[in-house]
């Protein structure tokens, strides 16, 4: 996925984005350094959300914008949450630590954000009993 996010970056006409592979819980930029942080499929697998998000909040300026694609548990959804939670040992160890329980929106919404705005929907061509969340919260 990086590859190919590098591709279309180069490609575009922005010059101002940058791409890194720093570890989520020690990022080495200065406090207050961007305007916003993309996540797509990170959260739900980082060994310590907590401090991930902590981390996000450090490095964005005030009014800078957390933009989110995650792994969420479906709790909606009971059959599709008895099935995560079934799968989830399993998937965690296939899938590089993807854990398909967390409740990642609750921990953006309890962090450093004034708001969060996220729509959750389950992809059912993909994954059966993945469920999705996708938003965008914002330091105060």
């Amino acid at each position: 996925m990086r590859r190919k996010l590098k591709r279309k970056v180069d490609a575009s006409a922005l010059r101002n984005i940058e791409i890194s592979d720093a570890p989520l819980d020690s990022l080495p930029f200065r406090a207050g350094e961007f305007d916003a942080v993309v996540c797509s499929l990170v959260l739900c697998s980082v060994p310590d959300q907590p401090a991930a998000l902590a981390e996000i909040a450090r490095v964005l300026k005030p009014g800078g914008r957390l933009v989110f694609l995650e792994h969420v548990a479906a709790d909606g959804r009971p059959e599709r949450l008895k099935w995560q939670r079934r799968i989830e040992p399993v998937w965690k160890h296939l899938m590089g630590n993807c854990h398909l329980t967390r409740r990642t929106e609750a921990a953006i919404a309890a962090g450093d954000s004034r708001s969060s705005r996220s729509r959750e929907r389950a992809s059912a061509r993909r994954c059966r009993s993945c469920g999705r969340a996708s938003g965008l919260a914002r330091k105060p």
